[in-house]
């Protein structure tokens, strides 16, 4: 009798797990590979003759420059660097600009305006003046509309020059004509500081962003664009996801992939959801979709956080975009993005992911040999250089400049060669499962319970190692179909959309969310619902929650004050004091 059962428990496992490979190989819980990551060397280059921060940096005349920003003690300075034949030489600059935006010209001249009025980072200034890479030489010439710092410039095909964005001030849209002036064009719907400014057009532009003049995020998720031609428009893409703060120092010429000749103005841009998840998103002639890659952007390192530094600078000669991380230990990580397969020619989404690398190096040095929080510069090599920068201190920026070789190096993850990654992931996975079922036959034949008992004993296979991968699934499918307009909507609707199974959907919730079901469907309505809000204040209540996919008023109402921590009618009167 020991012996049948031994035999029919045998077979009865053997067809077990003929049968849920298949199954595991299928689900997405399981066959995700985490980010492949390689080491890298960077290269210490001469430091700055001055440590700063806030400062712009950029390629002109073939050479690095560094123009203003603060120095030790926090405190302004009038002087630029250019680095030539090994080392950098000091310049005057005609006024200083601590956290000025800069616009790299089409005519080789850069455009540099605005920034603090004082030390500490208070005020701000209406200057503006040429740099001449040719002679090394600046001259102021005129001002702003509107005195600025933390704005950013975007220069027209026409030559014209869109400048947005403030710091503790009201913020607008005003051109500049090419040659002197700056004219005020329109207001704004959201006062920003460190927006996004991306071609449309030849002649129009969007502007985006979810940070007030203030540093704070505005509450919820706005999903207005502003526009310089055609009025305000509505992202939908942009009630989950919100776009990080793009430093003055940050140019979006940096993150353009388009083909301007065609008339396709293509960026990619950084975002992020509440939980702190990081994602890359394609604004395409105004429009806003998220970029699938095929794993999740690693947000920490060996147990570290990463803290990433950048938006994304584009290569787009390689079809690469990066984004630069550091963690508190000193180490610094570069987000190599291939998005070859992911846009087509005509930069559309074809479907596939982008390929992901996490580049890191070991600790470079002591924090004095650390570079700091500063948007890094793409070389004509296609390597990227770290020039300076704040680390955690404002009073004691960096002079450490870094070249990262991400461009002349020999990265198989970077070369197209195939990735072991989700082979080795495959094959773990299997002799995981092999061992689990060869442990649970031995105890249970060592038992000898019945067969009945043996099936309820059996140990569930769900390991969890995809989560991230099924949240982005999760969240694309929320996003794009919006099944939470759907009033009654259940976790197995949402198991049905992607195939897997509503357990596997409740714990990834759960797990990256810190929520229910319930709680996190219901954050999409109330985004939602201030969408609505906005966009159309006279709407009665009763349309809104309706609208939103809540089942009745008291929902609605209750869920609001726990999500936003007002009412409905206190966060209009807010969104009105604003404007």
């Amino acid at each position: 009798m020991d012996k049948k059962f031994r035999y029919r428990l045998g077979a009865l496992m053997l067809l077990w797990v003929a049968l849920a490979l298949p199954t595991l190989a299928d689900d997405p819980v399981i066959d995700v590979p985490a980010c492949p990551a390689e080491r890298i060397e960077p290269l210490r280059l001469p430091d700055l003759n001055l440590p700063r921060a806030a400062h712009s940096v950029f390629v002109a005349g073939g050479e690095l420059v560094a123009v203003g920003g603060h120095t030790s003690g926090f405190v302004l300075t009038e002087t630029a660097e250019y680095l030539s034949n090994g080392e950098w030489h000091v310049v005057p600059t005609a006024y200083s600009h601590d956290a000025g935006f800069s616009v790299v010209m089409k005519s080789g001249r850069v455009l540099i305006g605005g920034g603090y009025e004082k030390n500490l980072g208070i005020g701000q200034i209406f200057s503006v003046e040429w740099y001449d890479p040719a002679t090394y030489s600046f001259e102021g010439f005129g001002c702003l509309d509107a005195k600025r710092a933390q704005a950013q410039g975007l220069e027209l095909d026409s030559g014209l020059v869109l400048v947005s964005g403030n710091w503790y001030h009201d913020d607008s849209m005003e051109l500049f004509d090419g040659q002197k002036f700056f004219t005020l064009v329109d207001s704004v719907t959201l006062h920003r500081s460190m927006p996004y400014l991306f071609l449309t057009a030849k002649d129009n532009a969007v502007i985006m962003g979810s940070w007030d003049t203030r540093g704070y995020p505005y509450e919820g998720y706005p999903t207005t664009v502003d526009r310089l031609k055609g009025g305000p428009v509505d992202a939908p893409f942009l009630s989950m996801w919100m776009p990080l703060p793009c430093p003055a120092e940050h140019r979006a010429q940096d993150s353009f992939i388009g083909d301007e000749e065609r008339d396709i103005y293509a960026y990619l841009m950084a975002v992020c959801d509440l939980s702190g998840t990081k994602a890359i998103a394609l604004v395409r002639n105004g429009e806003v979709e998220r970029l699938p890659t095929d794993c999740f952007i690693p947000t920490e390192w060996e147990n570290t956080e990463l803290s990433y530094i950048s938006s994304v600078v584009a290569d787009r000669q390689n079809a690469r975009g990066y984004m630069v991380a550091m963690d508190r230990k000193g180490r610094f990580f570069v987000l190599c993005v291939d998005y070859a397969d992911a846009v087509d020619g005509d930069c559309r989404l074809t479907g596939r992911p982008a390929r992901l690398t996490l580049l890191y190096t070991d600790v470079l040095g002591s924090r004095e040999d650390w570079p700091g929080y500063t948007t890094p510069v793409l070389t004509p090599d296609g390597d990227l250089v770290l020039v300076g920068g704040a680390i955690d201190d404002n009073f004691a920026p960096s002079r450490a400049v870094w070249l990262f070789p991400v461009g002349s190096g020999d990265h198989a993850a970077l070369t197209g060669c195939p990735s072991l990654w989700p082979w080795v992931v495959a094959a773990v996975a299997v002799l995981l499962l092999l061992v689990i079922v060869g442990v649970g036959c031995y105890w249970l034949v060592r038992c000898r319970r019945t067969s009945a008992a043996a099936s309820a004993a059996m140990p569930a296979v769900a390991p969890m190692t995809g989560n991230e991968e099924l949240m982005q699934r999760i969240c694309q499918v929320m996003e794009q179909e919006r099944l939470f307009l759907k009033s009654g909507l259940k976790v197995s609707d949402v198991a049905a959309a992607l195939g897997t199974n509503s357990r596997y959907v409740t714990a990834c919730i759960n797990s990256l969310h810190g929520c229910s079901f319930s709680q996190f469907v219901n954050g999409y309505r109330i985004g939602y619902a201030q969408q609505l809000m906005r966009s159309h204040p006279d709407k009665k209540m009763t349309e809104v929650w309706i609208s939103s996919g809540f089942a009745n008023e008291t929902s609605f109402f209750r869920t609001f004050k726990a999500v936003v921590g007002t009412t409905p009618k206190e966060w209009m009167q807010r969104l009105d004091e604003t404007k």
